[in-house]
């Protein structure tokens, strides 16, 4: 399949290339092949007989027999000691286990395990037994450096570092300076310490020559790579791409690095030359299908869309089941998606999408086309499978796709969430509150929009549904955001709309706690109150009551009234009078005339208490004067008449009673019945 390809988007290349100096170079150059490193030639004298049992035992090394060349040097280092050919040993025998891990010598092995650690542990105690015996040798900075690799291979990069810079302090002016600080180097890229790198591989460029000068400059390259600093990479591997263009085109990873950068600043033309060269001059390399992804990438951005989705479907066919091919297929299915216009076409796009979430394999590759098919649901106007698949995701994504997730979700519920607002404008609660249970309920808690949560909780309360408007306030509570203040006070108000006052008191009290100064707090205190005098806690409720008073006198008359009552209750009847007529004496013009027609009757009540049956006589009167025909009035009418009775006014008195007898009921009726057996007892005697 692949053999087929390529000459189509090599044509396509070149085609595209005439004018670009980069992709010539890049086409018209031979390529230089990755170094590869050589074993390291340790030097030993080759007279006599032990010259020639180490040659042996260094040619079994290098044919990959290590096992017959480490027998061999064991026997050479016993029989030689304090020369040359010991020393030898020693130097290959560490070379030997390092290798062998290096290159795995059983296909079983993998690097880290206890084996490579324990063969790596080996090569390190002979390379160190050679400096221990050989100080003054000319082979030591060498040897510290290779002691310093195997450090990185077993993660102890502070300890590869440290030898490292021991060969650069110790030996500045050998050749194997530079290639210490090339190590260095990777010891701080491995590690993260990135300024400390580019530090090195700066100072490895600009005072070497030649591979050591190369290694600095690309190195400097990926770790601005590495850092997304793609005007620094580019600039640098553009450098060295007119420098060594053979090396670059020899290296994938240098050539996806550069292509990239031009990418990433904008340069889709030029990035595309570079992706392009590299799917043609390494067809199988692991980012070969990658490089194509961005191909059409670069002709999507730039609005070619007919080229880039054939380059897409090139993608899939060349890498079949291939991360590339499944990102490839969710690039077709955007293209598709945007063209679209009638159902069989997003039908055919959800296919697409559903495939890539099925069968990729790849967990953010799935979780992007089960996005992209929430959009598919959203465009039909199947909401409800929209959000369900929004909400579902918001749990499961971070980063970008979190945020995209999360606008959509929201930008869909503020539509939907517009319509539910008409509705309520409109007071028609039923179909605002069934509307939102169709569309929200299972997803409160992901609706950023608290004001519009607040007025669904108004809605919900407006039909009686009172748990569910309880749980909306309580998502709000729950975020601690600028709205859970209002949340925690209507949720108060609802708990004692709905009866719950043990609830209510609860919530108030907790208001007036959280947010002391809050614009609701006087209200807060108020219903506070209430709340505990219904509970019939009323030293509580007496103290929150006070606490209104105080804070906004008149504004609260119930308050009054029910305070009164508390103190009737404990027989503090002067401090009753004061409170009531406190408020009659301030009470608001056009005020509500029932509550101040019970604050007189209240005050009757007081007055009588005291025993002062004159005030209570007038007091009841014009509470009666006020109301005619409330409830309870019949009562107050008693009252009345047994003030008249106290006043030794029993003719008035009797009237009030016989009326009373006659056209009342229960206790009133009992009641007056007795009092007019009294007067006339009175009489008689």
């Amino acid at each position: 399949m692949k053999e087929y390809h390529i000459p189509v988007l090599i044509i396509v290349f070149f085609v595209l290339s005439v004018n670009s100096v980069n992709a010539s170079i890049l086409y018209t150059i031979p390529v230089d092949p990755p170094y590869i490193v050589k074993d390291i030639q340790w030097p030993y004298s080759a007279d006599g007989v032990a010259g020639e049992d180490i040659s042996k035992a260094v040619k079994d090394y290098e044919t990959g027999r290590y096992t017959d060349a480490l027998g061999r040097l064991q026997v050479l280092m016993k029989s030689n000691t304090g020369n040359d050919i010991q020393e030898a040993g020693l130097l290959y025998t560490g070379s030997i286990y390092f290798k062998e891990v290096m290159l795995g010598d059983k296909p079983e092995d993998k690097p880290g395990d206890k084996r490579d650690n324990r063969s790596l542990m080996k090569a390190l105690d002979s390379y160190k037994e050679s400096i221990r015996r050989y100080p003054e040798s000319k082979n030591v900075p060498a040897v510290l450096i290779e002691s310093g690799r195997i450090y990185m291979a077993m993660n102890l990069v502070a300890e590869a570092k440290g030898s490292f810079k021991r060969v650069l302090n110790a030996y500045p002016s050998t050749i194997y300076a530079a290639e210490a600080r090339h190590q260095l180097a990777l010891a701080y890229e491995k590690e993260g310490n990135y300024e400390e790198a580019i530090d090195e591989y700066r100072i490895l460029s600009m005072s070497s020559a030649g591979d050591m000068e190369k290694n600095g400059l690309f190195g400097m390259a990926g770790v601005f790579f590495i850092l997304h600093e793609f005007g620094d990479a580019k600039r640098l591997y553009e450098g060295g791409l007119v420098k060594w263009p053979s090396y670059v085109k020899g290296h994938p990873e240098i050539l996806f690095n550069y292509s990239e950068c031009e990418f990433q600043n904008g340069e889709f033309h030029k990035a595309r030359e570079g992706f392009l060269a590299l799917y043609n001059i390494y067809p199988d390399d692991k980012k070969a299908g990658f490089a194509l992804t961005r191909v059409g990438e670069s002709y999507l951005m730039e609005k070619r869309v007919r080229v880039a989705e054939n380059i897409y479907g090139h993608v899939v066919e060349l890498f079949p089941k291939s991360e590339d091919s499944y990102s490839s297929k969710l690039a077709i299915g955007d293209i598709k998606f945007l063209k679209a216009t009638g159902e069989l076409e997003y039908h055919d796009v959800a296919n697409i999408y559903n495939e890539v979430e099925k069968l990729s394999g790849n967990e953010p590759l799935s979780l992007k086309a089960r996005f992209k098919t929430g959009k598919v649901f959203e465009v039909r106007k199947e909401y409800k499978k929209a959000l369900s698949i929004y909400n579902e995701l918001l749990e499961r994504t971070d980063g970008i796709l979190k945020k995209e997730v999360s606008g959509s979700f929201n930008n869909l519920a503020e539509r939907l969430g517009n319509d539910i607002r008409e509705k309520i404008i409109r007071h028609d609660y039923i179909s605002a509150v069934k509307d939102y249970q169709s569309y929200f309920r299972q997803f409160t808690g992901h609706i950023t929009n608290e004001e519009f949560l607040i007025g669904i909780a108004e809605a919900h309360k407006n039909v009686h549904l009172y748990n569910e408007a309880s749980d909306i306030y309580q998502e709000i509570i729950k975020r601690g955001s600028a709205n859970s203040e209002m949340a925690l006070f209507k949720a108060g108000e609802l708990y004692y709309q709905s009866g719950d006052f043990m609830r209510s008191a609860e919530t108030f009290g907790k208001y007036i706690v959280d947010f002391p100064k809050g614009r609701e707090v006087i209200n807060a205190r108020a219903l506070l109150g209430e709340s505990f005098y219904k509970l019939k806690d009323y030293e509580k409720s007496a103290n929150s009551f006070y606490a209104v008073i105080r804070e906004a006198p008149y504004r609260y008359p119930g308050v009054y009234l029910n305070l009164s009552r508390i103190l009737l209750r404990t027989r503090q009847y002067e401090d009753s009078v004061n409170i009531l007529t406190d408020l009659i004496r301030h009470f608001p013009t056009g005020g509500d005339i029932e509550l101040l027609s019970q604050a007189y009757i209240e005050l009757g009540g007081a007055y009588y208490g005291m025993e002062r049956y004159h005030e209570a006589l007038i007091s009841y009167r014009t509470g009666i004067e006020k109301a005619r025909g409330r409830e309870g009035a019949e009562m107050v009418r008693f009252m009345i008449g047994d003030c008249l009775f106290m006043l030794n006014k029993k003719d008035d008195a009797k009237d009030i009673f016989t009326r009373l007898s006659k056209e009342s009921t229960g206790l009133v009726k009992e009641y007056s019945q007795e009092k007019l057996k009294d007067i006339a007892m009175n009489i008689s005697m």
